[in-house]
Formats: structure tokens, sequence, C-alpha cells
């Protein structure tokens, strides 16, 4: 893991949400409400690394979904791993990762 001075710095939710929409896929380790386990997720937002069948209902609308994720404080984003929605608190996120291999936190 990497040191925390070598850490950049995410000013909220719309730019953890660019970050994701520039790199197509990002890895996130947060703790677990329910459990207060810490994960790993690889996720994204991109439609074509989606599932068809999982894809929403109707018309995707990006301003709606970043005006609840600003006032909830919780994105949602599909999950990789599990092939699947998922939602993650803002507040447990540990930090971000790029393919890249960039790091980044989340300013709290």
């Amino acid at each position: 893991m990497a040191e925390a001075r070598d850490y950049k710095v995410l000013r909220g939710v719309v730019a953890l949400y660019n970050l994701l929409k520039k790199h197509g896929q990002l890895e996130l380790e947060f703790v677990k409400k329910s459990n207060k386990e810490t994960r790993l997720m690889n996720c994204t937002l991109d439609f074509k690394k989606i599932l068809k069948s999982d894809h929403p209902k109707g018309k995707f609308n990006e301003q709606e979904m970043l005006i609840r994720a600003k006032k909830l404080r919780l994105l949602t984003v599909y999950d990789l791993g599990v092939m699947g929605w998922r939602s993650v608190l803002l507040d447990t996120i540990n930090y971000v990762k790029t393919p890249e291999g960039e790091i980044y936190r989340l300013q709290k």
C-alpha cells in the first residue's frame, strides 16, 4: 500500500465520478457497512463492460445519479467481480486506484 504522501486527493463525488468515466474502471477499497470488513472492488459505469441484462431500464440519467450521490454521499457502480450493481458510501472508501496505478483518497 502507498504511503499517505503518495495519495492524490479527490474533492468530492463529482471528481470521483469524472475519474471513473476517464479510466473506464477503478479499484476501490472500502469498508462494508454491514460487517466492517475491508473489501476491494473493481467497478465501472462503462456500459460496454456491463452485462446487457444489467443495463438500467429506460434512459440512464447521469445528472440524477450525481445529484443522488451528492445528497446521500452514496455512489452506485457496477462491480465487475460479481457482475452486479453495488452502492458504496463515500465515507467508507479508503482509497481509489486507477488501472495505471495512481492512488487517490476522497476528501472527507
